[in-house]
């Protein structure tokens, strides 16, 4: 039988898995089951070098402080959220000392960033087989991006990354769909059961229903596009930009600009804010003699300069992780030139999921109403994805669904895996 891949490409972690003759295994990366979406890429003027998953941060980190007369670097975590949308194209780096007359530069493309987490999982499939992926499935939020042009952007985006790490043919499949497809059981479901797949970037639902008393099928999915990351960046805009300025006047008023301090947790956006021009006026705020917070902007300039914005985004979603089981938390950042230390309490943390936990319920019941089941009908809920885990998920299932039992997909494969089923079961 031909082997069937599935490759769950996700905003915070992605993975792979082959189904061969009805038997699935998920494929090791990077010795885990999945590697994070992250890529790191250094320019030393002649040529650009890649590091993919989960030794990306490790190598940016190994490369500061870079100089910029000879080198420039970019890490960009979670590469999928900025996939549907047309202003995250890529970023250009350069040296500020010339070569032969000219300024060496590199660009580093949206696709050639993402062909990195692609050529990881092949390479990793060819380590366990000795065969390179060909053709393969690959998950796909129920909303990716806002509108069709979006989705259709994402997908040439997503098809032409693959085919850059050797794979020739992709074809796309909602992720709840396949969540439900690598979890369920016949024996699971009595009448109806809920997928309920919270990610980095997206929230998902699929309600899945046993058909003539038998064959379960998808009756209906509803999705929003945020997910754990959103609560990530809302506790920085809340935690950490006041650390960086964000309150900081000058000029009888004047504040550093909102489009700025907005793009801040958005990595993707923030190439245009590390020009010299607009770090040379960061530096005349931070001199002149009204500034309110000098320390401050002149923190938010080190940061800038020396890229650290998702070296503080992984230390907000470690505190985010550690307040599910305890009341206070710590983000700690100790780099050369930028160090944090601001603590954060379980109640800050319930603020910023507000809007998490407002599309979880939204969710929830537009696919319910979809399908015309009552919250009393559903027997089954499956958590899916890091987000599924937090203690506020807990607290709305435990309120629609008292009487369901719940299934936890404890090693977050059931994607990859249900992705790898997709053409023998179902």
């Amino acid at each position: 039988m031909k082997r069937i891949v599935g490759i769950d490409f996700g905003t915070s972690n992605s993975s792979v898995a082959i189904n061969h003759d009805g038997q699935t295994e998920t494929i090791l990366v990077q010795g885990g089951d999945t590697t994070p979406s992250d890529v790191h890429a250094y320019f030393d003027g002649k040529q650009v070098e890649f590091t993919a998953g989960r030794g990306a941060i490790e190598s940016y980190l190994s490369h500061l402080p870079v100089n910029p007369k000879k080198e420039m670097q970019v890490l960009v975590p979670n590469i999928k959220k900025g996939i549907p949308h047309e202003t995250c194209d890529g970023s250009l780096l350069w040296a500020e000392t010339q070569v032969d007359g000219a300024w060496p530069k590199a660009y580093v493309s949206t696709v050639d960033i993402a062909s990195r987490i692609f050529i990881e999982l092949n390479q990793s499939v060819i380590a366990k087989t000795g065969t390179p992926i060909t053709e393969a499935i690959v998950g796909r939020p129920v909303k990716f991006g806002q509108n069709i042009s979006e989705q259709e952007l994402a997908f040439e985006r997503l098809k032409s990354a693959a085919k850059t790490a050797g794979i020739d043919r992709i074809d796309f499949l909602e992720e709840p769909v396949a969540a439900a497809r690598g979890l369920v059981d016949d024996s699971d479901i009595i009448n109806n059961g809920l997928v309920l797949d919270i990610g980095g970037g997206t929230t998902d639902v699929a309600l899945i229903s046993k058909k003539s008393g038998r064959v379960m099928q998808v009756t209906s999915s509803a999705g929003r596009e945020i997910g754990g990351l959103d609560v990530d960046k809302s506790l920085f805009e809340r935690k950490v930009v006041p650390q960086l300025g964000g309150k900081a006047t000058y000029d009888k008023g004047s504040r550093l600009p909102n489009i700025l301090l907005d793009s801040l947790p958005d990595v993707h956006r923030l190439s245009d804010f590390v020009q010299p021009s607009y770090i040379r006026a960061l530096n005349e705020i931070s001199r002149k003699h009204d500034c309110t917070d000098k320390n401050g902007v002149a923190l938010l300039i080190d940061t800038l300069e020396t890229g650290a914005i998702p070296v503080i985004l992984k230390a907000v979603e470690k505190v985010k992780k550690t307040l599910q089981s305890t009341s206070t938390a710590t983000i700690n950042v100790d780099l050369e030139k930028v160090k944090l230390n601001v603590q954060v309490e379980r109640h800050e943390l319930k603020t910023a999921e507000h809007k998490l936990r407002n599309a979880v319920v939204e969710s929830i019941d537009e696919c319910l109403k979809k399908a015309d089941v009552s919250e009393q009908e559903v027997d089954v809920v499956f958590r899916v994805g890091g987000a599924a885990r937090s203690n506020f998920v807990s607290v709305i299932l435990d309120e629609k669904f008292p009487q369901a039992k719940v299934v936890v997909d404890e090693d977050l494969t059931a994607v990859t895996r249900g992705l790898s089923q997709s053409r023998t079961t179902f």
